[in-house]
């Protein structure tokens, strides 16, 4: 079990593609705490994944993560409760149906506070506790497993029970990112 003893935070991870991300660190032996938008999608989530893998330890959280306080609030005691956060996968997203054109301000805002300050507030707030253990691992998803931007990320395929959906990266062989030590 290659994330035995590791700490994974998953943002949307009620649905989609953060539920599958979330099952599979749970097969391969990690901690997971998925982060959704409401108590009750968390929190039924959470008890899914408990069902198909009883041995997981699983919770669900539900921080608004357009509030940064919330977000560390909420990351603080998940670090208090079990020790440590290694892994975060900034999944949480939203997509409009409506054209760009007919977008509102408010539209707009929505959408930035949460596809693009809610990335910034969680990886803002886990900095600390990888910086403190001297290792850990923050990537995102974003069209595809395409990361969102080169900074402080460091990609891993998804694990061996998910389908791999990632493309070919698009950073030069030599590029390197700052990592927070060695997550394995």
């Amino acid at each position: 079990m290659r994330f035995q003893g590791k700490v994974a935070i998953v943002t949307g991870g009620a649905r989609g593609i953060g539920y599958a991300t979330a099952a599979g660190f749970l097969n391969e032996g990690a901690t997971v705490v998925l982060c959704a938008s409401r108590q009750e999608t968390a929190e039924q989530a959470a008890k899914q994944l408990r069902q198909a893998t009883p041995t997981a330890q699983v919770e669900g959280i539900w921080p608004d993560l357009s509030s940064f306080s919330e977000v560390q609030s909420a990351f603080d005691a998940v670090a208090e409760r079990y020790g440590r956060i290694d892994i975060l996968v900034n999944n949480a997203g939203v997509s409009e149906s409506t054209p760009f054109s007919a977008y509102t301000e408010e539209t707009f805002r929505r959408v930035m506070e949460l596809n693009v300050m809610g990335i910034y507030h969680c990886s803002r707030a886990v900095c600390p506790h990888m910086e403190r253990q001297g290792s850990g691992c923050d990537f995102e998803y974003f069209l595809h497993g395409q990361p969102l931007w080169p900074t402080q990320r460091h990609r891993l395929p998804p694990p061996p029970s998910l389908p791999s959906t990632a493309s070919p990266s698009p950073w030069p062989e030599n590029w390197r990112p700052r990592e927070f030590g060695s997550m394995l």
